[in-house]
């Protein structure tokens, strides 16, 4: 059964999982971690859903401290950093979008910045299977 309901969140699903992809082709040495956010930002406004979106996209993680949503203090994926992304940083990109009353739903990478871009660490499928 196709109902309504099912319909938004694959709908959100795949605004989301574009919304990672495009914060990811600014995740290089070099990159800004705020255009990263802006272009995740952007997807999901092109999506119609930008009034489902008011965190950061995503936040550093490496061995001195754990991976939560209060660790903006080191990197932050938002729109007021100005450091850079630089060769062996980890960061997690991870947009999620909420559907009142109903879900929340995110897609994320967490990726090794390299000398020439990034590598992705996790192994799970890329995208919504919705």
């Amino acid at each position: 059964m196709d109902r309504p309901a099912d319909r938004r969140t694959r709908g959100h699903g795949r605004a989301c999982a574009a919304a990672r992809d495009a914060a990811l082709t600014e995740v290089r040495p070099g990159g800004s971690p705020a255009a990263a956010h802006a272009a995740c930002k952007a997807a999901i406004a092109d999506a119609g859903l930008a009034h489902t979106y008011r965190k950061r996209s995503g936040y550093s993680v490496g061995i001195a401290f754990a991976p939560d949503w209060g660790e903006g203090h080191l990197l932050s994926l938002g729109e007021n950093e100005r450091r850079l992304f630089a060769p062996g940083m980890v960061v997690h990109v991870v947009p999620t979008l909420r559907v009142r009353d109903t879900a929340g739903i995110g897609f994320s990478s967490t990726v090794l910045i390299t000398e020439t871009g990034y590598e992705v660490l996790t192994s799970c499928d890329a995208g919504p299977q919705l």
